[in-house]
């Protein structure tokens, strides 16, 4: 039987005891060691989840679009409701109603019927001192006519101006394009020129040429010209 000192059996407890306690620092160490890492992968992993949901969420709402786009539509939207560009009966009721002497249509037009910038243009290329153009009142072309005079040629149908051809052909191509600008949400073109019939007049004015030309002036422009 051995014999077993008291030094040996301290020995003996001191070194189990070193020993565990060595195992159990490097456990903490690598434990910790791998918390570390884990809470430094955090803002990759967040950011990454992020993006994904972000992605779906894109792709999703792409197909969505897509779907919506292929879809058939049976609906058509309605045909604009048209306003009457009618100014009354008389010059002081015409200007009471907010309408204003318009030298391209000829007549007294309100604001929704009345492309002001397409007049204003008009006005610069007449056959006149400066792009004005030239009234007459007789077809000779010998007695001038004021504005004003024009104007009042409103409150009697029967009334007549006298202008060029040029002023004709560029009174037509105007329309023309405010026609064009009207179909994209511009001024309305009134029920006077408003028509095929006016379209095929300004497509014979162009192919000829003339010496001259006669125009009324209205207040009432929803009727169309014979």
């Amino acid at each position: 039987m051995e014999s077993v000192s008291l030094r040996d059996v301290e020995n003996n407890s001191l070194e189990k005891l070193l020993t565990h306690e060595y195992v159990q620092s490097d456990e903490d160490i690598k434990t910790e060691t791998t918390s570390k890492r884990q809470r430094k992968n955090y803002p990759r992993i967040a950011a990454y989840t992020a993006f994904s949901a972000l992605a779906l969420y894109g792709l999703f709402t792409l197909l969505i679009s897509l779907t919506h786009f292929h879809k058939p539509s049976h609906h058509h939207d309605p045909s604009p409701v048209r306003r009457s560009c009618s100014c009354g009966t008389s010059i002081a009721e015409a200007l009471s109603m907010g309408c204003t002497y318009d030298s391209l249509s000829p007549a007294f037009l309100p604001p929704h019927c009345r492309d002001a910038s397409l007049t204003a243009e008009f006005e610069t290329l007449g056959d006149g001192p400066n792009g004005t153009w030239l009234y007459y009142a007789d077809r000779n072309h010998t007695q001038l006519l004021s504005t004003w005079e024009v104007m009042s040629m409103a409150e009697n149908p029967g009334a007549r101006f006298h202008v060029s051809w040029r002023w004709h052909v560029v009174h037509c191509y105007m329309y023309w394009i405010k026609m064009y600008r009207a179909q994209r949400g511009g001024a309305q073109v009134e029920g006077r020129y408003d028509g095929e019939a006016h379209v095929r007049h300004c497509a014979g004015v162009f192919g000829r040429d003339g010496w001259g030309t006669a125009s009324g002036v209205v207040l009432d422009a929803d009727v169309e010209e014979p």
